[in-house]
């Protein structure tokens, strides 16, 4: 990639729409100019209305875009160059990942409308789970059913890559916690296994997606005359937190409402915890053990209290390392201990004040600006503090929450037409092993050659 050109890299989710510009190279990427709002309207719309009139002085530069994309079925396993057949693949998978899938799918033909010369790229949620075991992506189905692509995925691999770099250890658990949820467990920065499954439906209580029910319930239901599309608005759309509540999907308004006797905001956060400390503890057995557990999210990032609910009662598990991962570069590599109170990098000098602030904004009912990194390693004597390790200056966990914006942008860069080789001279798409964060040499895997 040359020196002026800048990578586009688009998030459209189910309920946001995220973007930012960025000057990348192969391992590094400098973030020039960022935006986010919800969701409003029709998205092509939205995106005419405000995404447009942003993006109109940094047309001229642009040499390549990229998206998160959360479902890739097996064939997409590493960042892939978008063609007209490759669209075409991503279309028929849209049933798989109905919140997430068409609306990314409806940004690239929409920036394709805008800049029909201009390569797109697709980055997989599920790419980083395909070193996942044959035990840890099969159901105990029949041999049909599975011929038929019903096995397991898992998601969130953009965030669960990062933390595996951020938090590297033999043995991490990686929780995304936000309005999706789910647990990774990583061995040596590969994932072997994850809570989520087929869709992104399954594992751990979310804000409005139910998490894994026992599928007899399911079929009961059905019986009883709800329709396949009753049952799809139910478990995607009223379940999880705003279910259990009847109040909202909102953790800080659930916590506040518990807080005050609000009996459906407390069984809420109980069922939560419940079902994340079973998923620990299923993510711990399956690595023979942890070392490190790093809660990321809007939740899992920004929530002291359920960083001491989990510590205190997961306390079996000694000794690992709990490190909680902010959503926003200010302060991230600064240690926090368990009191609160944040040191300001070698010099011993106590933040305390700035770290209140973030956790009385974290309390209230605006925008949350998220709390200080924190790092806590309990062990047979109790909890003692750990120093965080630096995370690298070129990744805002804000927007690693999303993607790893390295993980999209170098990857781009590592396989844009500067960096290509013969084989894409003529026709060829050559997708391996990159020294890139998405692509690490920790995943890699023998080189693939494909036409598409």
């Amino acid at each position: 990639m040359n020196a002026h050109g800048l990578t586009l890299v688009l998030n459209v989710g189910s309920s946001s729409l995220k973007a930012a510009v960025l000057e990348a190279t192969t391992g590094s990427a400098q973030r020039l100019w960022q935006a986010e709002a919800p969701r409003d309207g029709a998205l092509v719309e939205q995106l005419d209305r405000w995404l447009a009139p942003q993006l109109h002085p940094w047309w001229p530069r642009l040499q390549a875009a990229g998206h998160r994309v959360v479902h890739g079925g097996e064939r997409f396993i590493a960042t892939t160059r978008i063609t007209p057949v490759v669209l075409q693949e991503l279309e028929a998978l849209s049933a798989l990942a109905p919140l997430h899938n068409p609306p990314a799918l409806a940004a690239i033909h929409w920036l394709g409308q805008q800049r029909p010369a201009l390569p797109q790229w697709a980055c997989f949620d599920t790419a980083f789970h395909a070193t996942l075991p044959a035990e840890a992506t099969t159901y105990a189905l029949p041999a049909a059913w599975r011929q038929g692509g019903c096995r397991r995925y898992g998601f969130h691999g953009l965030n669960h890559q990062h933390l595996a770099e951020t938090a590297a250890c033999p043995r991490l658990i990686s929780a995304h916690l936000g309005a999706g949820c789910s647990l990774a467990a990583i061995r040596n920065g590969r994932s072997i296994d994850t809570t989520m499954g087929f869709t992104p439906l399954e594992g751990l209580v979310m804000a409005s997606r139910s998490g894994s029910v026992d599928p007899g319930l399911l079929l009961h239901l059905q019986r009883q005359g709800l329709s396949l599309e009753e049952l799809d608005q139910g478990l995607n759309h009223r379940s999880g937190l705003l279910g259990l509540s009847g109040l909202s999907g909102d953790w800080r308004q659930l916590r506040s409402a518990a807080a005050n006797g609000h009996a459906g905001a407390a069984l809420a956060v109980g069922v939560f915890v419940n079902r994340l400390r079973q998923g620990i503890g299923a993510m711990a057995a399956s690595l023979g053990g942890v070392d490190q557990i790093t809660l990321s999210g809007g939740i899992g990032a920004n929530d002291p209290e359920l960083l001491a609910e989990l510590t205190k009662s997961m306390a079996w598990l000694k000794p690992v390392a709990w490190q909680q991962i902010p959503a926003e570069e200010e302060g991230m590599d600064r240690p926090t201990d368990r009191s609160g109170t944040q040191r300001s990098g070698r010099s011993g000098v106590w933040c305390s004040r700035r770290l209140r602030r973030r956790r009385s904004a974290f309390s209230g009912s605006g925008a949350s600006s998220p709390a200080s990194s924190r790092n806590v390693c309990s062990t047979g004597s109790g909890t003692r503090t750990s120093k965080m390790r630096s995370i690298r200056a070129s990744i805002e966990n804000r927007w690693a929450l999303m993607f790893s914006r390295s993980a999209i942008a170098c990857c781009i860069a590592s396989r844009s037409p500067a960096s290509a080789g013969p084989e894409a001279a003529a026709g060829v798409r050559v997708v391996s092993p990159s020294p890139c964060c998405f692509c690490s040499s920790s995943r890699a895997r023998p080189a693939r050659v494909r036409k598409d």
